[in-house]
């Protein structure tokens, strides 16, 4: 599927219904309002630049944004922007989608990956209110446990404390221009 079929409204409310439904079967209590972004995910450093060209292009795109930041990450691109009109799906309105660009030798299949909820709670907390047999198939991401992540047939969700939003605002205030 080329960019312009993957990178759709429609394929994002799908993909984030999709993967919604299949987390709370699962038994992760994802909050209302607690989805801070979905990532969509691409083949190629080409696919990368269409795939931010579209989301900027009111003109040929039915999910247009406002680039936020686009910053170095472990050496490649990653772009977040605001949509202009969030996506509203089930009892959930996201706001941001980030784009990052593929990380060398690693292969990816383009379209959306994941989606992040942030946590009122702390990592302790949130665990111990699910389901031991859960709590097994969730992996720390990073040494100092910064995020939850949990795979399954529909996508990842990772679990944090700070919207990306957040951390943009706070990081080009600070002047780092990281995201």
């Amino acid at each position: 599927m080329s960019i312009f079929g993957a990178l759709t409204r429609s394929l994002a409310v799908n993909f984030t219904r999709d993967l919604l439904h299949e987390a709370r079967s699962a038994g992760l209590p994802v909050a209302p309002q607690s989805i801070d972004h979905l990532c969509f995910r691409v083949a190629t450093s080409d696919e990368y630049k269409l795939a931010c060209d579209l989301i900027s292009s009111e003109s040929s795109s039915d999910l247009p944004g406002i680039l936020l930041v686009e910053s170095m990450v472990n050496g490649r691109p990653i772009s977040a922007f605001k949509l202009k009109e969030p996506l509203i799906v089930d009892d959930q309105v996201i706001s941001v989608i980030e784009i990052p660009a593929p990380k060398p030798g690693r292969p990816y299949v383009t379209g959306f990956e994941h989606f992040e909820v942030v946590l009122a709670i702390s990592f302790s907390e949130f665990l111990a209110g699910i389901p031991e047999s859960l709590r097994e198939t969730l992996a720390a991401d990073g040494g100092d446990a910064k995020e939850l992540v949990w795979d399954s047939e529909a996508g990842v969700v990772k679990f944090h404390h700070q919207s990306l939003e957040r951390i943009i605002e706070t990081e080009l205030r600070a002047g780092s221009g990281r995201a």
